[in-house]
């Protein structure tokens, strides 16, 4: 195997010698998926690489996003001011930036102490809501049980399971305790309320400056992401281009290495088709987006429709592929092209005397007479061997 993948192919003087016949061996393919497979990972680490080669604007300090989302809890709109925990590393608290440039310092500082205050009244709300609820389930518990220690009495038990008493003080305790809770939850949320409404005002600057820092950042992100989809295309059109040019001379000299530019266009012809699909990615606005994703989502027989076509798309995708493959393989020129170059009967594929008019394993015929110099010549080409006359369509 590994003589023959090394060893020179013989030159032909077949000038049209089909490219796709020099069969490389099972190594040679195995070589070839693995250059495919180092080629597409190459260009992924450039990508990479690219990506950082400008710098990515700041974002939006997430300390500002807190403060925003916690003082509009109740606003239907506060989605807004929640972030990604994945970016958290991002901007944690970074007030100032210059790319795009926002400066939060003033805004933070001013909020900063009624910020710490509603956090601290948030969380004991939080805890005593939890304790409320562990209560009321207890609550219910013991009158679960009071109802069946009055089950046990009716039924004069002598030996009782539960004590009507103690359960009925247990209920007094725990309403008692519930009541408490309630009033003091009163009072914070009289409190939050209060801080909020003091700091009216300057929140509403808050979400000025804010809104402002926001844009200018979706502004600044997007032309950094059309930057980098600019950089990326020079790289894969650059590469491209030169494989193909490669892939074209070697292909044009009948050359036996055609097959290494093929596999290498294809793949960074892969590369050109991502980087292109993700720069109108990034220029189609993302209402539109939204709007196209909606629609198939609310669209429901269109997902009926590709839940039960997907399975048949990819089986079609795959038959085509392999039918468009045998197809060329076993096209007529393709077969007669092997036919010079193995010596093999197109029907059985035995070894045939390529001077002989009929295989003599099937009686395929194999040469036939010329209409003009009248001598045999391959049968389905389209010109005579000897006089170089077209040869008639019933000669083929």
């Amino acid at each position: 195997m590994f003589k023959n993948f090394f060893k020179k192919s013989q030159k032909t003087s077949v000038a049209w010698e089909e490219i796709t016949e020099k069969k490389t061996t099972t190594l040679g393919k195995f070589l070839l998926f693995c250059m495919f497979v180092a080629i597409l990972v190459s260009a992924q680490w450039t990508l990479e690489i690219i990506n950082k080669i400008p710098k990515e604007p700041d974002t939006i300090p997430n300390c500002i996003k807190n403060i925003l989302y916690k003082f509009e809890a109740d606003d239907k709109e506060n989605e807004k001011y929640s972030y990604n925990y994945g970016e958290y590393w991002r901007n944690d608290c970074d007030l100032s930036s210059e790319n795009p440039k926002f400066n939060f310092e003033k805004e933070y500082w001013v909020l900063s102490w009624a910020y710490e205050n509603l956090n601290n009244i948030t969380e004991e709300i939080s805890n005593l809501e939890s304790k409320k609820y562990r209560l009321e389930k207890e609550k219910w518990n013991s009158r679960e049980d009071y109802n069946t220690s009055l089950t046990e009495k009716i039924a004069w038990e002598n030996s009782w399971l539960y004590d009507k008493n103690k359960i009925q003080e247990e209920i007094k305790n725990s309403k008692a305790e519930v009541e408490q809770i309630d009033k003091k939850l009163k009072d914070l949320e009289t409190e939050k309320n209060k801080i909020i409404s003091e700091n009216k005002a300057k929140i509403s600057e808050l979400k000025a400056v804010y809104e402002k820092a926001q844009s200018d950042y979706e502004h600044s992100y997007l032309m950094y992401k059309l930057y980098i989809s600019l950089l990326s295309f020079i790289f894969s059109i650059s590469v491209f281009l030169v494989l193909y040019k490669l892939y074209v001379n070697k292909k044009s000299k009948n050359s036996p290495y055609t097959i290494i530019f093929s596999v290498a266009t294809f793949a960074y012809g892969l590369m050109l088709l991502e980087v292109t699909l993700l720069f109108i990615s990034y220029i189609t606005p993302w209402t539109i987006k939204q709007l196209i994703y909606e629609f198939f989502v609310n669209f429901k027989p269109i997902m009926y429709l590709v839940q039960f076509l997907w399975p048949i798309l990819i089986v079609s995708i795959f038959w085509f592929l392999i039918y468009k493959i045998q197809k060329r393989i076993y096209s007529k020129e393709n077969i007669l092209k092997r036919f010079v170059s193995d010596k093999k009967c197109p029907n059985c594929w035995n070894s045939v005397d390529t001077t002989k008019p009929f295989c003599p394993l099937c009686s395929h015929e194999i040469l036939v007479k010329c209409h003009n110099c009248q001598n045999l010549t391959t049968k389905w080409m389209p010109y005579c061997s000897n006089c170089w006359k077209k040869l008639k369509r019933e000669e083929n």
